[in-house]
């Protein structure tokens, strides 16, 4: 490149800079990030009924993972979506100025902005999960999370954005793209892809610290006990039930508000992933026919700090609004014997 090439591309970025800047300035005053009210009765989270004055420290000690940006490069697929062609979502983010970095890169995803949400829910209910069984059932407790901090970061360490950790965004793709999925970098996944991907990383997962996790995919949404209880006696480690469904055509049938209510008060739950069409949240909880998520469409810089993991600020959608979602249930022999 020669040296006017070069200023001019410098001048180019300078000019993007500018705008992002201006964007996200005036995006900031659009979008609120404060959490949403709610009414004045009690909330239910996984489970469990807290007055409301008492959930924004239980909502706190959630995994919540989002976008990052700055991470290992992921190489794009020699036949899958340019890292161009979210240029605008990654301008238009709420914290685009930490995208910059990669944006004219057109070979390498340094950042998962505009395609990565149903990946980082699935992270933050696979994470939740772990946490629900390092720390017991009392793992929603604000005292169960300060008391046992290092084993907390030893769960946030193993969903790193880089090769090396476990349930990293990249090993996500990387298993989605073997058959029968073929996902390629950039590709949006569903929820077919985001439960076949847990199952296929946590066959491959080992620790001595951190408890292996059994997974059984069921995309009939019938449970059947003789199965299960199989499962049970092949092996001793938990169960994570997936339910990768679509509970309707344009929206969720009502019939399902009921049971999916349900899904959230029962004490084995870990949450659900998704939520509207191309979108995905992190439901954990409601209020009468408003469910609680985290929202994972927030930018941040790739980072190992525990703190950027956890958010008292949630959002709410009617269960009305709800489009076709990944519903997931976490037992093990103890959990599923009080269910039934």
């Amino acid at each position: 490149m020669t040296s006017d090439n070069q200023e001019d591309g410098n001048a180019i970025e300078a000019q993007v800079q500018l705008l992002q800047n201006t964007i996200a300035q005036w995006w900031n005053r659009v979008q609120s990030t404060e959490s949403e009210q709610l009414g004045s009765s009690d909330v239910t989270i996984l489970g469990n009924r807290f007055p409301l004055e008492e959930i924004y420290p239980v909502i706190n000690s959630r995994l919540w993972f989002t976008y990052r940006a700055g991470f290992e490069p992921i190489q794009k697929a020699e036949d899958g979506p340019s890292p161009l062609a979210f240029l605008k979502s990654m301008i238009f983010n709420v914290r685009p100025s930490m995208a910059l970095g990669g944006l004219f890169d057109n070979q390498n995803y340094s950042t998962d902005v505009g395609w990565g949400c149903m990946i980082r829910t699935s992270q933050s209910l696979l994470a939740n999960a772990l946490q629900m069984l390092i720390l017991g059932r009392d793992h929603q407790s604000p005292q169960a999370i300060q008391s046992a901090p290092e084993k907390v970061e030893k769960i946030i360490q193993l969903f790193g954005d880089d090769y090396t950790c476990p349930f990293s965004l990249h090993n996500f793709i990387k298993v989605a793209s073997a058959s029968p999925l073929k996902v390629k970098p950039g590709e949006w996944f569903g929820p077919s892809a985001a439960s076949l991907s847990i199952k296929r990383l946590c066959a491959k997962f080992e620790s001595n610290e951190i408890p292996n996790i059994n997974v059984s995919i069921c995309e009939s949404c019938n449970l059947y006990d003789e199965e299960i209880r199989g499962i049970f006696e092949e092996s001793e480690s938990p169960l994570l039930i997936l339910f990768p469904l679509r509970l309707g055509i344009d929206k969720i049938n009502s019939i399902y508000y009921p049971s999916l209510l349900q899904l959230l008060a029962l004490k084995q739950s870990v949450g659900i992933a998704g939520g509207k069409p191309s979108s995905s949240y992190y439901f954990f909880g409601f209020q009468g026919s408003n469910l609680l998520y985290l929202d994972p469409h927030n930018l941040q810089a790739a980072s190992s700090d525990p703190g950027t993991y956890h958010t008292s600020k949630f959002q709410t959608l009617s269960i009305s609004n709800l489009d076709p979602l990944n519903a997931c249930w976490s037992v093990n022999q103890m959990t599923y014997d009080d269910y039934l």
